[in-house]
């Protein structure tokens, strides 16, 4: 029976839980570390928060995320977040953590030796996929950022936890902040 669930944070979800706020538990800041990087480029124009392929290899840039738990079932859990996040529920990635597990997978092998440290028996979090190849594509779209999507872009990237130290976020504040000026 799957009893601690733990949903997996490292951008607006930690702020702003919407419709799971009150299924959740205060948030921790001993996730397991991701590759995560601003490496999305959502609807509205704004570069958003992903788990970024380009650096499964390179662990140096992989950073910690936050974790809660979530009380609820794993299907409602799932659902919810998927609200929350405004996509499919195949975009909600699921974790089942093992004693036995063997992965080629870098990712899963990090989710699972952080889970059984937990004690935990599910973990989920948002699953979207990176729209942007490498980071010079990323940069050069801050770079070209203009109106309502450099003001979103802006908004987002300054409002993400400051443990959320990705490998470019230094360059992508000193950009926006150098339109600014």
């Amino acid at each position: 029976m799957i009893k601690k669930i733990a949903l997996l944070a490292w951008g607006s979800l930690i702020s702003d839980p919407g419709v799971l706020n009150t299924l959740i538990d205060k948030w921790e800041p001993d996730g397991p570390k991701l590759p995560i990087e601003f490496a999305r480029k959502s609807d509205d124009g704004r570069l958003t928060l992903v788990i970024f392929s380009n650096y499964i290899v390179l662990t140096e840039r992989w950073i910690k995320t936050q974790w809660c738990f979530i009380k609820t079932s794993i299907d409602d859990a799932i659902s919810f977040l998927a609200e929350r996040e405004k996509c499919s529920i195949s975009r909600i990635g699921l974790f089942y953590p093992k004693n036995e597990f063997e992965s080629e997978d870098e990712i899963l092998r990090s989710l699972n030796v952080w889970a059984l440290g937990k004690e935990i028996d599910a973990v989920i979090w948002t699953n979207l996929p990176a729209t942007f190849n490498n980071e010079d594509e990323i940069l050069n779209y801050v770079l070209c950022l203009k109106g309502d999507a450099y003001m979103r872009a802006n908004e987002y990237i300054f409002s993400t936890p400051i443990q959320t130290k990705t490998y470019l976020r230094e360059k992508i504040e000193k950009i926006l902040s150098d339109c600014i000026a």
